[in-house]
């Protein structure tokens, strides 16, 4: 009896230890919320370094101004501005997702999910390669060809996403940074004293030739 009971347990903690160690089983629509989230959370993340490259950005546009090379000083704004043309569509990405997730019409889900996961790898893709600085500034800035050449290269790749090189609102922010730029370095400059300068006397008279040849009172009249 006693080794009846002990193989019954036996087989009963043998049973549990299988169903403890069989896999959860996911459908596609558990798999494709799961790769939303991973790609929500990528995204996010990113998003948080394009915003750093923003600042970077505005940063490089100053240097240039205070090295008198607008050109360039207007590439580097005309790149903020495809940086946060860039932010607004991961915002707008990582809304929809975010309604996705939240969905409880799984069928609409996965009949978005494609696309949804789609538009977010090209966001990724698009952000990664915006991510890693300003160093081109440096290159820029050196009056050669091969800065020329790199220079309408990019500018070219700009215009292409709809930064154009008259961008209206690029020029007013180019504008913009010269001026307060320039005001303070004129708030930089010493001031004139407060306190008011010495009076200078008024000038002696002139004596004449004559009137220096006045007698002496000690010399003695001609006899």
């Amino acid at each position: 009896m006693g080794s009846l009971f002990s193989s019954s347990r036996h087989r009963s903690s043998s049973e549990e230890r299988q169903r403890r160690r069989k896999p959860v089983r996911t459908n596609d629509n558990d798999r494709a919320i799961l790769d939303l989230k991973v790609q929500r959370d990528q995204l996010d993340m990113h998003k948080r370094k394009l915003r750093v490259q923003v600042g970077m950005d505005e940063q490089a546009a100053r240097r240039c101004i205070r090295e008198k090379n607008k050109q360039v000083a207007l590439l580097a704004l005309r790149k903020k501005k495809h940086h946060e043309l860039l932010l607004d569509e991961t915002e707008g990405y990582l809304v929809k997702v975010a309604e996705l997730i939240g969905s409880v019409e799984m069928a609409r889900v996965q009949a978005d999910v494609v696309s949804a996961l789609a538009s977010g790898t090209k966001a990724l893709k698009d952000i990664q390669k915006e991510i890693g600085g300003v160093e081109y500034v440096d290159q820029l800035l050196q009056d050669n060809a091969e800065a020329q050449a790199e220079m309408a290269e990019i500018s070219s790749a700009l215009t292409n996403v709809g930064v154009p090189e008259d961008d209206a609102e690029c020029l007013a922010e180019l504008e913009r940074i010269n001026h307060e730029l320039a005001v303070d370095v004129s708030s930089g400059l010493p001031t004139a004293p407060k306190t008011p300068l010495p009076e200078i006397p008024p000038e002696l008279p002139q004596v004449t030739a004559q009137e220096a040849k006045v007698p002496s009172p000690l010399a003695q009249p001609a006899t």
